[in-house]
């Protein structure tokens, strides 16, 4: 090798090992789940977004590649050791970094048939929401031996804010520069993750989201809550608004006309598969969202009381429920959301325009007014059920008295063929005819 001596230390710039096989070590290390390498002389490397590697034998190889993942699942980040399955009402084709954000709510319970929601108009990150102080608790890191204490030990330092972050989209960062208290106190729990617990920093917005090079740790696992952050959901799903948010369900009706009139409604996402709460129940956040198209900026509201019973009695002490109304709750706009109101039809024309039957926010634009449409007479339109139904009963009414008449005027042609035929027969005369009986 070459290198320079500066009294009495050595600095190596270069350094060849030679008369071995491959490399310098006597032997290779096997890459852990989530890396693989395609060689003994190459570096193990993470996994790409929407694979993964695992490792299910201790005497074979380590990966060397990585598996897409299956249909219905995603993994988010580098170096994903597994794959998550996507929420209900959400999917995913094979090898996906994410599941899908817009989904079609089944019908019933409130939602029309092909009712579509789409969660990637919502800003990307939602937070954060501040929290009760005894909310989300959070195991503390174990105190260190110090035999230096201080005098003023004994004096409570006042408790951290801590803010709930959500991401109905892309997953959450591992560190919040300057967002939160410290770097040091948002450790891997949120990578990857939906919805996560961070002390909040003076003036905080927003996480900002990691870089693209960034891979998870091998020591990575969600069930790790060493430090002050949290992960209260690594799974995204969508369902219907509990029955105990029953006064913001959709309220709809029929008019005269066949038009469907809807109005509120909206759904719940559920981010699940969090940390551990108590024993092997994970903590899961529900985010309850209420359509209202008039709530541009609204701000969500952590909920305690669940109807009239506290929360931790409606779904046990290891989910958390927020309430937000907002646009974003809306379905995306169709034809359907629309009705059409005219004038009448003069001259094989009219005028048309468009009036939101449905409440809905994005998706189909409100059509513009038209005028001079072509149309024409719709005799069955003019009239309603009550009209034709009087109409009916005057045309029976007609038929009955030209039945009538027409049963005289053959009685009397009758009458007057028999009078005719007497004449005829030499029978008495006009002058002498019988004095009238009535007919």
């Amino acid at each position: 090798g070459r290198g320079q001596f500066f009294e009495g230390v050595a600095k190596i710039s270069r350094i060849a090992i030679y008369n071995v096989d491959v490399g310098g070590a006597e032997e290779c290390s096997k890459c852990k789940a989530g890396h693989f390498s395609i060689g003994p002389t190459k570096a193990c490397e993470p996994c790409p977004v929407g694979h993964f590697s695992e490792v299910t034998d201790d005497k074979k190889p380590g990966p060397t590649n990585c598996t897409p993942c299956p249909v219905d699942t995603f993994a988010p980040v580098r170096g994903s050791p597994t794959c998550r399955p996507c929420g209900a009402n959400s999917k995913a084709p094979k090898g996906s970094a994410q599941c899908t954000s817009e989904f079609t709510m089944p019908a019933g319970q409130g939602h029309q048939e092909g009712e579509t929601y789409d969660m990637s108009r919502v800003p990307s990150v939602i937070g954060p929401i501040m929290l009760p102080a005894s909310e989300f608790a959070v195991p503390a890191e174990p105190e260190a031996d110090d035999e230096d204490e201080d005098e003023d030990e004994d004096e409570e330092e006042p408790p951290e804010e801590r803010g709930l972050y959500l991401s109905l989209n892309e997953v959450l960062v591992a560190k919040v520069s300057g967002r939160v208290a410290s770097e040091a106190a948002h450790p891997v729990q949120c990578i990857g993750t939906y919805a996560c617990v961070a002390p909040v920093a003076e003036g905080a917005k927003a996480p900002v989201q990691p870089a693209s090079s960034y891979a998870v740790p091998p020591e990575y696992a969600l069930e790790s809550v060493h430090g002050k952050s949290l992960s209260v959901g690594a799974t995204r799903g969508f369902q219907d608004l509990p029955d105990w948010l029953s006064e913001y369900k959709a309220l709809s009706s029929f008019d005269s006309s066949g038009v469907l009139w809807r109005a509120g409604g909206g759904v719940t996402v559920v981010f699940s598969d969090g940390g551990p709460c108590k024993g092997s129940t994970k903590w899961t956040t529900h985010l309850h969202m209420v359509c209202d198209k008039t709530q541009e900026d609204s701000d969500p509201t952590y909920l305690s009381m669940c109807g009239d019973k506290e929360c931790s009695e409606v779904d046990g002490e290891c989910t958390r429920h927020i309430l937000w109304e907002t646009k974003y709750g809306c379905p995306v706009c169709s034809l359907s959301s629309f009705v059409e109101l005219g004038t009448a039809c003069s001259r094989g024309f009219r005028n048309v325009s468009f009036e939101y039957a449905q409440e809905c926010f994005g998706g189909m634009a409100l059509p513009g007014d038209q005028t001079r449409v072509r149309c024409t007479v719709n005799l069955n339109n003019m009239f309603t059920t009550a009209d034709k139904v009087a109409m009916g009963f005057m045309g029976l009414m007609a038929v009955i008295v030209i039945g009538i008449l027409a049963e005289r005027a053959l009685l009397y042609k009758r009458l007057y063929s028999q009078y005719r035929n007497m004449e005829l027969n030499g029978g008495p005369s006009r002058a002498q005819a019988p004095a009238d009986d009535g007919l």
